[in-house]
């Protein structure tokens, strides 16, 4: 994916600063950010789900003791190009989500409620 937005929050700067939560530790240098959007190959604007789950993993991946996002075990998108599974680009519906505001969050939301709440963004 071409990246042509990313966000900046909490978990850079925890990251720059050195802390992280996963016992296995990170390898450094590694490129942080972990929400994007932009465009497929094709032309097709998309935002990513950040949240990863472990390969052999099938179900919820918020359960998956082996889940990570960007910038932990994979290199982040402050990049110009980015490489996701494929699930994880959801297409960019202009006046609809905001899953780069969502972030990780939606995994949990979804769970909680048992179904995933539409998010508007502001139309700047």
């Amino acid at each position: 994916m071409k990246v042509s937005h990313a966000s900046l929050n909490r978990h850079e700067s925890l990251h720059a600063a050195g802390n992280q939560r996963h016992p296995e530790g990170i390898t450094y240098p590694i490129i942080l950010g972990n929400d994007a959007a932009g465009t497929l190959d094709d032309g097709t604007p998309v935002v990513i789900y950040p949240m990863m789950g472990s390969d052999n993993w099938h179900g919820d991946e918020t359960l998956d003791p082996g889940w990570h996002i960007p910038s932990e075990f994979i290199h982040g998108t402050f990049a110009d190009y980015v490489v996701v599974p494929e699930a994880k680009c959801n297409p960019f519906v202009q006046h609809a989500v905001a899953t780069t505001c969502v972030g990780s969050w939606h995994g949990l939301a979804h769970r909680l409620s048992g179904a995933f709440y539409e998010v508007r963004a502001p139309a700047w």
